[in-house]
């Protein structure tokens, strides 16, 4: 199966398995390093720095298809700057960069929903 048809079949597993809880963000990074996430369209107005604290981000793709591709950080207590969009981690393996797709998840770690 292509990538893009694996991505089609797992986001609609994922908005079926969290239901009416709570939404998986998706979308793509404008800039970051190795532990920080920017993503202009994730600045809300309203949230607080606390409000996506230990939610799970999964790096998606890539531009190059390389590292840290398929990668999970936890996004750190305080870690969001709501005015960025920016999200604070612990360290991926390689740097993020514009461009990258990820997906937060709220409660349910995305390894496992990946087993379903």
């Amino acid at each position: 199966m292509a990538t893009t048809e694996f991505y089609k079949v797992r986001e609609r597993v994922v908005d079926l398995w969290y239901g009416s809880r709570a939404a998986v963000l998706r979308g793509t990074g404008d800039s970051g390093d190795t532990d920080t996430l920017v993503d202009a369209a994730a600045a809300l107005s309203g949230a607080t720095a606390d409000h996506f604290d230990y939610g799970y981000i999964k790096i998606r793709q890539t531009t190059d298809n390389l590292a840290p591709q398929g990668e999970v950080r936890a996004v750190d207590e305080g870690g969001f700057t709501v005015a960025t969009g920016s999200f604070e981690t612990v360290a991926f393996s390689a740097t993020l960069t514009a461009a990258d797709n990820y997906e937060l998840h709220p409660e349910i770690h995305p390894d496992f929903i990946d087993t379903l």
